[in-house]
């Protein structure tokens, strides 16, 4: 619940931003090495999100996500938001 409330704190100023879908790149250092990103918890920065009404919803339609981690002296978590327009016209382009 904590990291809910600070995320939904801290980005209050940019409440109403997002309206379209929206593609969230989550990065987590941590100073453990060798850790498994996919045993960290990270739902409460969507919700955290929503009820900021920084994005509309974390719903299938509203919202898509990924996660990396790295070693990091210094733990934290640096969240980025975008539109899931732009995401989508870039991975059309791009040639596998």
């Amino acid at each position: 619940k904590r990291i809910l409330l600070n995320i939904a704190e801290t980005t209050k100023p940019y409440a109403g931003i997002f309206t379209n879908a929206v593609f969230i790149y989550i990065k987590i250092y941590d100073k453990i090495l060798g850790w498994d990103v996919d045993n960290k918890y990270i739902k409460p920065i969507a919700d955290g999100l929503v009820i900021a009404n920084v994005i509309s919803d974390d719903n299938i339609t509203k919202m898509s996500y990924a996660v990396t981690g790295e070693y990091s002296d210094n733990p934290h978590t640096e969240i980025y938001v975008f539109d899931s327009e732009k995401l989508n016209q870039f991975l059309e382009n791009y040639q596998f």
